[in-house]
Parts: C-alpha cells; structure tokens; sequence
C-alpha cells in the first residue's frame, strides 16, 4: 500500500466515521477511532446548514426581543427546543456571545422602557393639571 492511498484513507475516516468508538476499525484504518476522541469544540461540529439556520434563529430571537420581557425566556432557554428542531439536533441552544448581545439588549430595553414610562406619566400628570 503507498502512502498516499493511506492518507487517503485516513481522510476519508475523519469524514466518514464520525460516530466511530476508539478501536473500531471498519475502515482498516489505523485511525479510524479517533474522531470520537478530538471531536471539535463549538460551531466546528455543526454543519453549515445549522449553523446558518441557528444564525437565523438568532436574528429572529433579536427582532423578537423588542417585545418586554421576550429577551428573559430566550436567555432561560425556553426556546432552546425549537432551536434545536430547526438545526434537526446540531445546535441545542445558541451560542455565549449570542446570548450576551441579548443580554444586553435586554438591558437597553430595560432602561428606555424605563424612560418611555417615566416621560408618559410626567406628560399626563402635566396635561391633567393643565400646566
């Protein structure tokens, strides 16, 4: 065998056998196994599709967020299982800076609601006096 039938063997077990237990050689691969053990941490491990599809999630979470309190159950997770319906299982919540940026936009949301209520209740209290 030359060793570039190997490597193209080899290859073809990163790609192919990503459910593999160590030491399972289907393949013949010497390293076929060892996908299970250096499985990739994040957004590598998810498809492009789900990874576009989570993205979009996102925006949608986000535009979403502008309603009071909507911000609240996406960062408790209570759409988490939608999430991953969408990604058909790859992505099971979104991502720490995702959830940061709605965070904070909850924050924001908290202070102009804050001052959006403030300025109405001095103009009615205004207007009724009739200053």
């Amino acid at each position: 065998m030359t060793s570039g039938n190997v490597d193209q063997q080899y290859d073809r077990s990163w790609i192919g056998n990503q459910n593999l237990e160590l030491g399972d050689d289907r393949n013949g691969s010497p390293f076929s196994g060892r996908r299970a053990l250096f499985s990739p941490i994040g957004n590598q491990e998810i498809s492009y599709k789900s990874r576009a599809r989570r993205e979009c999630w996102f925006y949608t979470m986000v535009v979403l967020s502008i309603f009071p309190f909507f911000s609240l159950l996406v960062l408790m997770g209570v759409f988490d299982e939608a999430l991953s319906w969408i990604t058909k299982g790859e992505a099971h919540s979104l991502t720490k800076r995702q959830k940061r940026i709605i965070q904070t936009m909850f924050i924001a949301e908290c202070i102009v609601y804050t001052g959006c209520m403030a300025s109405l209740i001095v103009y009615f209290v205004i207007k009724s006096q009739g200053l």
